[in-house]
């Protein structure tokens, strides 16, 4: 499923990151330029307990670039 978050802070970068682990087509837009540039060179790092992960969710201010999801947080 292709999956739009709208907001890459805090709550909308730790649910892209779980359902693009989870193997779901999933983007994060943002009008923050140098925060998407951060997600793109660093991924996005998920916290739990002592446990960290990196995911490489893809990030763009440009809602255009998603094309049609068929889903869409905000």
């Amino acid at each position: 499923m292709k999956v739009a978050i709208v907001g890459a802070g805090a709550m909308g970068s730790i649910f892209g990151a779980r359902l693009h682990e989870a193997g779901h087509d999933t983007v994060l837009v943002d009008v923050a330029a140098p925060l998407v540039e951060r997600i793109a060179d660093e991924g996005v790092a998920v916290v739990h307990g002592d446990e960290e992960t990196i995911a490489r969710v893809p990030a763009t201010t440009d809602p255009a670039e998603v094309g049609v999801a068929e889903a869409v947080v905000a």
